[in-house]
């Protein structure tokens, strides 16, 4: 099975199903998002990704109305909170030296 093949398969049955089209860059961002919320750490996202920037920490940001779309009762608060501060951690790690590049 190829990328293209795959993403031509999906495309149809989801075209067929009424539904839009995606795009292959839409799989590595849900799965960037579905990793991060079960608590995956950044860094290792980033390279199972094969991200060669932080971009993907984009998507992170834009969290509180990515969330309610991903979430369901079986996360619970706590869960959530470890995984901002996993993030939070992340973040200060790897932007201070983003930032000064």
């Amino acid at each position: 099975m190829t990328r293209a093949w795959f993403l031509s398969r999906c495309n149809k049955v989801w075209k067929d199903a009424g539904l839009v089209e995606l795009t292959g860059h839409c799989f590595r961002i849900g799965g960037a998002t579905e990793l991060l919320l079960r608590g995956v750490p950044p860094d290792v996202i980033a390279v199972q990704g094969r991200w060669k920037s932080r971009a993907f920490l984009d998507y992170w940001r834009k969290i509180d109305s990515i969330l309610p779309l991903f979430v369901t009762s079986s996360f619970s608060d706590a869960r959530v909170a470890m995984i901002h501060a996993s993030m939070d951690s992340f973040t200060r790690r790897y932007i201070s030296t983003v930032s000064s590049t």
